[in-house]
């Protein structure tokens, strides 16, 4: 399994980041999963994907129950649509089955953010994730 942090520098970066995941995902027709940490982070990026990019939008659903979907938007620690692919917008990390790949936030937008952040990269090393580490 491998984990990929995306250095974020600012809060614009971290919403780019998001589309630009999802996007990419959703281009090569594959599942894509992002767990959150509650109703208000689901519904901000529920609304992020039905407004960007600004030419389009990306079809997904929130969902709490499996759903056979390309892009799902969770507060369930599951993988809820069979991806292999996930983006953890959560504070904690991840450990689910099955999936190829984590996308986290390395976020140098708060000092509390970048301790979570190395928290997460910390478990994921002793896990022996493949680990890489992306500018934004």
């Amino acid at each position: 399994m491998r984990a990929i942090f995306f250095q974020i520098k600012n809060n614009k970066s971290k919403l780019n980041k998001i589309i630009e995941t999802a996007n990419f995902h959703f281009s090569k027709n594959e599942n894509f999963l992002f767990i959150v940490a509650d109703e208000d982070s689901a519904k901000f990026v529920d609304e992020l994907l039905w407004k960007s990019p600004l030419a389009s939008f990306l079809p997904h659903f929130v969902s709490s129950t499996y759903l056979e979907e390309k892009i799902v938007i969770t507060t369930k620690r599951e993988n809820l649509n069979n991806s292999k692919y996930v983006f953890n917008l959560c504070p904690n990390p991840l450990m689910l089955d099955n999936i190829n790949i984590i996308y986290e936030f390395e976020d140098f937008t708060a000092s509390g953010k970048l301790q979570l952040s190395r928290k997460k990269y910390e478990l994921y090393k002793e896990r022996k994730f493949f680990i890489e580490s992306m500018l934004s």
